[in-house]
C-alpha cells in the first residue's frame, strides 16, 4: 500500500528521535492506571485530557520531552549514539570471540565501561556486545555496527545517563572506534510492545463497526496508514495486555498526533471504552523480501539435491533478494484443456521496484507490470530466471559452513593433528575428538564442493516468470501480489507439509492434516489458528485476528477492509524473507499466502487463495485452477 503525506499543520515540536522509536502517541486504559501524574507547570494539559489515562509520546511519559546531547539521543529510556539509535524491534548479531572487536571488549574495554557506569551511578545488570539493526532493514548493510549495549534500571538521575554514555562514547573514540555505538536501555523498554489477536469474546468486536466510522473519519487527511484492533502489551500471556485501536502512521507524516490521538480517547469514551488504549505508530507496510535472516542461519543440505522445495528460498538473479516459494498449483488450458503445473510466490519477489536496478526493461514497463498485472507469454518477462536456492543464501550457506570449518580446527585439533604427523602418541578422547571433527569437516568440505558444481552446472534454475499480478488491489480491496513460474519438469516437487514429528509440541498440538502434501482449499476463518512454511522463519502458528484492518483511504473516503491480519509478535509468524509462503488451517488446507505484514503491529498479512486463484484465472485466463495430487500430473 502507498503511504499518503500528512496534510495538517506540522507540530511545533518535531521529534528528536523519529529514527528510533517507532511510538508516536499513545493513551492506556483507565484500568491499568497505578498513580495519576498531573501537569507540571511546565507542562500544559491537551483539551479534554481524560485524567484517567497514563499517555506517552514519542515513547515517554508527557512530562520528558526526547532531545539530543551532542551525538547522542537521549529520551525517558534510552540514550544513546551517535544518533540515530537502532529501531525497535532489534535482530541481534553475536560479535564472534577471536575478532579484533571482540579481543579489545575482552582486555580493557568492558572493564573501563562498567567502571564508568558506576562513577556516574547507572543501575546497570550487564554490558555486552554485539550488532544490532532494525529487523525489517530491507537493504540491511553488509557488516553492522558494533553496539555496547548496557541493561540498565532507570532511576531518578536523569543527568546520569547521557553523562555516562558521553564518557564511554570518549573512549572509544580514543582508541580509534568512533563507529562504535553506545546505548543505555531500561532493561524492561528494550523491546516494544507486543500484539496478539482478539478473540470474538471480547465485547468490543461487536462495537467495532459503530466506533470505526469516526475513528476513520478523524484519520483522514492525516498521514494515516492503516487501522488495527488488537491486544498490546508486554504481558506474554495474550488476555492480561489490553485492546487497543493502533494506528498505523507514514513515518514522514508532520501531524500533530496528540491531538488525533485525543479524538480517537474523546470518540472512546462516548461509547464507555475506557478501558480500549490508543497507539499510534510511525512505520509502514513491509513487503517480505530479504537479503538475511536464514532460518536456522543456513540452508539445509536437500536445497541442492534437485526437486523443488515449498517453504523454501528462491530469488531472482535480477532482485538481490532472497523470498519463499509458496508452492505449486496446476492451470488448465482453455484451449486445449490441458494442465500445467507452475510454481507460485509474490511478484515482488521476482520483479525489482521501480527505480530500484537498472535493467533492460524500460521504468515504463515496469510501471504498467506493476498497475495492470503481466500476461501469459510476454517474452520480456520470460528473462526473469527463479533460483532454488537463491544466490544470496546460497553464499551465505557457503560461508557459515567455511566458518564453521575453521572454527573446529581449535587448539586441540592442531595439537592432535601435528601429533599424528610426527608419529607422537595421542590420548585416546583426544583421538576420538579429533576423529570426529575430521570427518565432519571432510564431509561438509565434500557437500559444499557438490553445492558449488550445483551452481556452477545451472541446476539451481527453477523457472522462469511466466505470469504475474502486479501490485495492485483486487475490487474488494484485496491485496494482490502473486507471480507464477514456469518450473523445470526435474524440480516439479509435491506441495508437502512437515512431518508432525519434527515440529515443536507447541504447533504439533494444533495441527492435526488428514494428509502430508496441500491438496485442498478454505477460506481463513475469523480466529482460527493459521500455519505457514517460509524461507526466514519456518513453520509457525498465530491466530488469524477477529476484526480486520482497515485501510485509510483519502480519496474516496470509503471504508476498506483488506484482511485479516494474522497476529503474533513472539513468535513473529513471518518477517523479511516469507513472501510467498502458503499459509493452512489446522486441516492443512490453503487458506492464502503471506504478501507482506505491518512494521508497527508486527502482524502478516495475507491474500486469502480465493481471490488469489480469480486474479490469476483473470490475468492467464484459466479455464481451471486447483492443487496438484501428485507431481505425476503436470
Amino acid at each position: 500500500m502507498a503511504s499518503q503525506q500528512g496534510s495538517t499543520s506540522p507540530s511545533k515540536r518535531r521529534r528528536a528521535n523519529r529514527s528510533s522509536d517507532e511510538e508516536v502517541a499513545y493513551a492506556g486504559p483507565a484500568e491499568l492506571i497505578t498513580g495519576i501524574k498531573l501537569p507540571t507547570p511546565e507542562t500544559t494539559p491537551s483539551p479534554n485530557v481524560s485524567k484517567r489515562r497514563r499517555r506517552r509520546l514519542w515513547g515517554s511519559e508527557e512530562d520528558f520531552r526526547p532531545h539530543t546531547n551532542g551525538e547522542i539521543e537521549i529520551n525517558q529510556y534510552r540514550v544513546g549514539g551517535p544518533r540515530p539509535l537502532c529501531r525497535l524491534p532489534v535482530h541481534v548479531g553475536v560479535v564472534m570471540y577471536n575478532t579484533n572487536a571482540a579481543k579489545i571488549w575482552k582486555n580493557w574495554l568492558r572493564e573501563a565501561v562498567q567502571a564508568t557506569l558506576k562513577k556516574n551511578d547507572v543501575k546497570f545488570d550487564d554490558t555486552v556486545l554485539m550488532t544490532r539493526r532494525w529487523i525489517f532493514e530491507e537493504e540491511a548493510s553488509p557488516e553492522s555496527p558494533i553496539t555496547i549495549l548496557v541493561a540498565a534500571k532507570r532511576n531518578s538521575l536523569r543527568t546520569s545517563w547521557p553523562t555516562a554514555c558521553l564518557e564511554i562514547r570518549s573512549l572509544c573514540k580514543a582508541r580509534g572506534l568512533d563507529d562504535w555505538i553506545v546505548e543505555i536501555v531500561d532493561g524492561e523498554n528494550a523491546e516494544p510492545p507486543n500484539c496478539y489477536a482478539i478473540t470474538k469474546k471480547d465485547p468490543f468486536v461487536l462495537a467495532w463497526p459503530a466506533v470505526k466510522h469516526p475513528v476513520l473519519g478523524v484519520l483522514r487527511g492525516t498521514g494515516a496508514i492503516e487501522v488495527q484492533v488488537l491486544r498490546r502489551g508486554k504481558d506474554p500471556k495474550p488476555e492480561n495486555n489490553p485492546i487497543a485501536v493502533i494506528v498505523t502512521t507514514n513515518e514522514n507524516s508532520t501531524t500533530d498526533w496528540r491531538q488525533v490521538r485525543e479524538q480517537i480517547v474523546n470518540i472512546l469514551d462516548a461509547h464507555d471504552f475506557e478501558d480500549i488504549a490508543v497507539a499510534i505508530g510511525a512505520g509502514r507496510m513491509w513487503r517480505s523480501t530479504s537479503e538475511s535472516n536464514l532460518y536456522h542461519g543456513r540452508l539445509f543440505e536437500e536445497y541442492w539435491r534437485g526437486p523443488a522445495k515449498p517453504g523454501g528460498s528462491i530469488g531472482s538473479m535480477f532482485t538481490g533478494h532472497s523470498s519463499t516459494l509458496g508452492g505449486f498449483l496446476e492451470i488448465q488450458n482453455p484451449e486445449n484443456d490441458r494442465w500445467s503445473v507452475l510454481g507460485v510466490t509474490c511478484y515482488h519477489s521476482i520483479v525489482p521496484e521501480i527505480g530500484g536496478k537498472e535493467l533492460w526493461i524500460s521504468q515504463k514497463t515496469l510501471l504498467e507490470w506493476q498497475n495492470k498485472g503481466v500476461d501469459v507469454g510476454n517474452r520480456e518477462a520470460e528473462k526473469f530466471q527463479v533460483s532454488q536456492p537463491s544466490l544470496a543464501d546460497h553464499q551465505e550457506t557457503m560461508n557459515s559452513m567455511e566458518e564453521a570449518i575453521s572454527e573446529r580446527k581449535d587448539t586441540l585439533y592442531v595439537k592432535v593433528e601435528r601429533q599424528t604427523k610426527n608419529n607422537e602418541y595421542v590420548l585416546p578422547p583426544d583421538q576420538v575428538a579429533f576423529d570426529r571433527t575430521n570427518k565432519l569437516n571432510k564431509d561438509q568440505e565434500a557437500f559444499m564442493q557438490s553445492a558449488k558444481d550445483f551452481f556452477a552446472k545451472g541446476k539451481e534454475v527453477l523457472g522462469f516468470f511466466w505470469a504475474g499480478s502486479g501490485l495492485r488491489r483486487s475490487a474488494q480491496l484485496c491485496t494482490l501480489d502473486w507471480a507464477l513460474i514456469h518450473v523445470k519438469p526435474e524440480r516439479i516437487s509435491e506441495n508437502s507439509l512437515p512431518d508432525l514429528a519434527h515440529l515443536s509440541p507447541r504447533i504439533a498440538d494444533y495441527f492435526n492434516p488428514g494428509e502430508n502434501i496441500i491438496t485442498r482449499t478454505a477460506a481463513p476463518v475469523p480466529g482460527e489458528r493459521l500455519f505457514k512454511l517460509g524461507r526466514s522463519t519456518g513453520f509457525t502458528m498465530a491466530p488469524c485476528n477477529e476484526i480486520r484492518a482497515c485501510a485509510v483511504d483519502d480519496v474516496s473516503y470509503e471504508d476498506y477492509d483488506i484482511g485479516y491480519p494474522v497476529a503474533s509478535s513472539r513468535p513473529q509468524f513471518s518477517t523479511l524473507g516469507d513472501s510467498g509462503a502458503w499459509v493452512v488451517n489446522r486441516n492443512g488446507h490453503l487458506v492464502g499466502m503471506v504478501v507482506g505484514g505491518n512494521t508497527v503491529t508486527k502482524t502478516t498479512r495475507i491474500t486469502g487463495v480465493q481471490e488469489l486463484f480469480e486474479d490469476i484465472r483473470r490475468i492467464t485466463g484459466a479455464k481451471a485452477i486447483r492443487l496438484p495430487a501428485s507431481t505425476a500430473q503436470g
